[in-house]
């Protein structure tokens, strides 16, 4: 993407500058220029995870109290629907997947101006409006876009929702040849365009 954005560039005649820069980087890395961004860009396979990457995520941890409570909350196993696709996680592995997510999305929030776009590619099983109540939610919550207060408590919002597009692929046989779960041979990604608060 970034080279075919070079490409791009330099068939429109216009050169990196102060005010385009391209870069790729893993995150979280809060050492980035700090609002600054018009558009973030975040593709699979994205996510750090495993035990060497938690310190990472540990250093660059939530700061705010009430995200933590509000993940709890939907990592507890009661608030699992059996149609949910994440109920065999159990609800240490989810919450910690719940605030990973949620820092990442708070560095890339901190990076953006305000009004800066957040574009989302990840592997998905369904349409955004088929997963789930509970699993809407959690998506929300990592991403930063969640409004509803959840046992009282609201998490920071970040972003504004603005579409969400399923595609089917045989991408997502990646996370099939990962966990072997047959579940995840079916699918294929989804583009979530999100709009900085």
């Amino acid at each position: 993407m970034l080279e075919l954005a070079r490409k791009r560039l330099k068939r429109l005649g216009i050169s990196s500058s102060r005010r385009i820069q391209l870069m790729k980087t893993e995150l979280p890395d809060f050492s980035l220029p700090q609002g600054k961004a018009d558009v973030v860009i975040l593709c699979f396979p994205q996510i750090l995870s495993g035990p060497g990457c938690q310190q990472r995520y540990d250093r660059n941890g939530n700061q705010y109290d009430e995200d933590v409570e509000v993940a709890k909350f939907l990592a507890t196993p009661w608030n699992s629907n059996p149609k949910d696709r994440n109920v065999t996680h159990d609800a240490q592995m989810l919450l910690d997947s719940l605030l990973r997510g949620k820092v990442v999305s708070s560095n890339t929030h901190s990076l953006l101006r305000k009004g800066g776009i957040f574009v989302r590619v990840e592997y998905a099983k369904v349409k955004r409006e088929r997963l789930t109540e509970f699993e809407q939610y959690r998506l929300a919550f990592e991403e930063g876009s969640l409004s509803t207060a959840m046992n009282g408590r609201k998490a920071e919002r970040l972003f504004d929702l603005i579409s969400s597009t399923f595609f089917r692929s045989r991408v997502m046989q990646d996370v099939y040849h990962q966990t072997k779960d047959r579940t995840d041979r079916q699918g294929g990604y989804s583009i979530t365009i999100l709009k900085a608060v």
